[in-house]
């Protein structure tokens, strides 16, 4: 017996609401329950002939394989749904759904190093939301085309692409979509060697994803900023960036950002010679590349950095050293995208017997009593203010957790100790002596966000005892 309207009313209502919670579990990180839901809806969907609802459920469930690093499923699960759109209306519905489908499957192609095809699906996609006028979704797209551009070393191109969707995210006000493209334009300046550059553009893609709760995101921001610190040569500040890209990551579920995190940790290791910690983090990052079905770059970048710590350790000769070199040179052009790159720059380092360049840090003073900006500029703060404990405060945990926001009640709590204040009075306080700080010269160090303040995890800071 068919379903009657009011039937077929409540199941799409069913399967959208499982869509929109899968959707809403899967920005939150949390992978496994966003799973469930979206299997639930494919599962309706299917049972009751709409095929429409069952490729958006299919797309979703292919995204979330891309993400456990399942590309293979995933290409398998969007042709299956590109299939089954092709059962539908031929209406804008449906052109918006394709769009969709091939967003995802050109992301897939590049993870697989098949860029060739990624830009095909990709130019479809941005077609289709063009002429649907869809520009926030096709600030995405645009994304993965300059990360396409990225991965074939046509920096110029990919900047391009960024400003282009730049422009467009900042016009819809889409955070997200602003700082996805902030993502790929701090890797494409980290290629042509602007550090500063592309840790500030990491530092502020990796604050709008905490903010908005996009754990998956905020990890992949942390561990390419945890890279720009790597290559200025400070592995101790590295390791702490990378340990919060690892804890946000945890949840989520994702063995490709489990083995570039682990990867780097060992390079960080290796730099301090810390022989023993580093080939531990590399059997983690090498167990964790097991369960990614299909993905050379990130296996050459892997065994690049195994190279590297033979080097640093000197499991590698001296003499043998330019046929390091040269192997991992040819595992590069065979399979080159940013990650492999930045492995083989490590390798040319411990190669030439490594660097010890001059950081430039924000140091300040173990009592708050001042501190010196990068570039040698020394400030002192007034004896007995507030400003020294809340700068101390914020020093204190941007060194133990990078990127990490204090709140409001903490910075009160550590500005005026003991002390009762109504908590209007107490915000202004506070954002007087914020405002205080940022006048003395942390205008663009001290920024805001998340119910709180932070100390940007794009500079080095460290704590100096007086």
């Amino acid at each position: 017996m068919a379903p009657d309207a009011t039937d077929e009313c409540v199941v799409d209502a069913s399967v959208r609401a499982l869509l929109g919670r899968g959707s809403a579990r899967r920005e939150l990180g949390e992978s496994a329950l966003a799973r469930t839901d979206f299997e639930e809806a494919l599962q309706i969907a299917t049972r009751v002939a709409e095929p429409g609802l069952a490729a958006v459920a299919l797309t979703k469930l292919g995204e979330l394989d891309d993400v456990a690093s399942d590309t293979v499923r995933a290409r398998a699960r969007l042709d299956d749904a590109m299939k089954l759109l092709a059962q539908t209306p031929a209406n804008d519905v449906r052109k918006q759904r394709e769009a969709q489908v091939l967003r995802h499957l050109g992301h897939a192609h590049r993870r697989e190093g098949a860029l060739a095809p990624a830009v095909e699906s990709l130019s479809e996609s941005s077609m289709r939301f063009r002429e649907l006028g869809c520009e926030t979704e096709r600030t995405a797209v645009l994304y993965e085309l300059a990360v396409v551009q990225i991965f074939a070393s046509r920096t110029r191109e990919a900047l391009n692409l960024v400003d282009e969707g730049l422009e467009i995210a900042r016009r819809c006000d889409t955070p997200g979509m602003e700082a996805l493209l902030l993502l790929a334009r701090g890797s494409a300046l980290q290629e042509m060697d602007d550090l500063d550059g592309a840790g500030a553009d990491y530092a502020r893609a990796a604050q709008i994803f905490a903010d908005h709760g996009d754990r998956h995101r905020e990890a992949s921001a942390l561990y390419y900023l945890g890279t720009t610190h790597l290559e200025r040569e400070e592995p101790q500040n590295a390791l702490a960036v990378l340990g919060q890209a690892r804890r946000r990551i945890a949840p989520v579920g994702s063995p490709r950002y489990e083995a570039l995190i682990s990867a780097g940790m060992a390079g960080s290791h290796a730099a301090l010679q810390r022989y023993g910690e580093a080939k531990q983090e590399l059997r983690r990052a090498e167990e964790a590349l097991s369960h990614v079905s299909h993905e050379p770059a990130l296996s050459a970048a892997v065994a690049i950095h195994r190279s590297c710590l033979e080097l640093a350790s000197g499991d590698i000769a001296a003499d043998q050293r330019p046929t390091a070199v040269a192997e991992a040179n040819a595992l590069v052009r065979r399979n080159p995208n940013d990650d492999s790159r930045f492995a083989l720059r490590r390798l040319l380092v411990f190669a030439s017997g490594g660097r010890n360049p001059e950081p430039r840090a924000l140091v300040v003073r173990s009592d708050g009593g001042g501190f010196t900006l990068p570039g040698g500029n020394a400030v002192a703060l007034p004896a007995r203010s507030p400003q020294r404990l809340i700068l101390l405060c914020l020093a204190t945990r941007r060194v133990a957790a990078p990127g990490e926001v204090v709140s409001t009640d903490e910075l009160i709590a550590a500005g005026w100790p003991d002390e009762q204040i109504l908590s209007h009075a107490a915000i202004n306080r506070l954002y007087v002596a914020v405002t205080t700080l940022r006048r003395r010269g942390l205008k663009d160090l001290l920024l805001s966000g998340g119910g709180g303040y932070l100390l940007s995890p794009a500079v080095v800071v460290r704590l100096e005892t007086n």
